[in-house]
C-alpha cells in the first residue's frame, strides 16, 4: 500500500500575525536607525563643524571625515529597512532572505555592542555600563524576535506563495450588465 501524498498547503487568505509583527519590527528599527543617524549628524555637525570654527582646537579634524560616511552608511540602512518592511508584506521572497541576513548581522552587532564598548585610548575593550547595556538590548532583541517570526510555518507558506499575488484577479470586465458584481452572501 502506497503512503498518502501530501497535499499542498491552501492559500493564505490573509497575512500572518508573525509577518505583521516582524514588519512592525522592522518600521521600529528604521525609526531607531533615524534617530541614531540624526544624533550622529548633530553631533558630527556640532563637535566637527561648529567647536573648531570658535576657537577649540581639542579635536583632530581628521575625525571630521568619519561622520559623513557613517551617517551615509546609516541613511543606507535606514532605507534598506524601509524598503524590506513593505516589502515583507507584500510577501517578497528575496525581502525575507534579505532581511534574515541583515538580522544576523545585526544580531552579531548588537552581542558586540552588549559585550564591549567602543571607547577610544586605554580603555577599549571595557565593558559596558549598565546604562550601555540596556541602551544596546533594543538592538539585540528586535532582530532576534523579527528572525524568529520570520522562520516560522506560516510566514515560510506566505513567501512561498507571494503573498496575496495568487489571490488577485484581472480588472473587472466592462460591458452592458457586468459593471457591478452579484452580492454573494457567505
Amino acid at each position: 500500500m502506497e503512503p498518502p501524498r501530501p497535499t499542498a498547503p491552501e492559500l493564505l487568505l490573509r497575512k500572518p500575525g508573525t509577518v505583521t509583527t516582524a514588519q512592525v519590527l522592522m518600521w521600529l528599527q528604521f525609526a531607531l536607525t533615524v534617530c541614531t543617524g540624526t544624533v550622529v549628524g548633530f553631533v558630527g555637525l556640532i563637535v566637527f563643524g561648529i567647536l573648531p570654527r570658535l576657537g577649540s582646537h581639542g579635536l583632530d579634524p581628521m575625525f571630521s571625515q568619519v561622520i559623513a560616511p557613517i551617517v551615509t552608511v546609516i541613511i543606507v540602512v535606514a532605507i534598506l529597512y524601509a524598503v524590506l518592511a513593505n516589502k515583507l508584506g507584500a510577501g517578497r521572497r528575496w525581502a525575507q532572505i534579505t532581511t534574515a541576513v541583515l538580522m544576523l548581522l545585526s544580531i552579531v552587532g548588537g552581542a558586540v555592542s552588549f559585550n564591549f564598548g567602543f571607547k577610544l585610548g586605554d580603555s577599549s575593550g571595557v565593558p559596558l555600563e549598565t546604562s550601555g547595556v540596556f541602551g544596546s538590548m533594543p538592538w539585540l532583541v528586535m532582530p532576534v524576535i523579527t528572525l524568529v517570526c520570520l522562520c516560522t510555518g506560516s510566514a515560510n507558506q506566505w513567501f512561498r506563495q507571494g503573498g496575496l499575488d495568487p489571490l488577485r484577479q484581472g480588472p473587472p470586465p466592462t460591458g452592458p450588465g457586468q459593471q457591478y458584481s452579484p452580492y454573494v452572501n457567505g
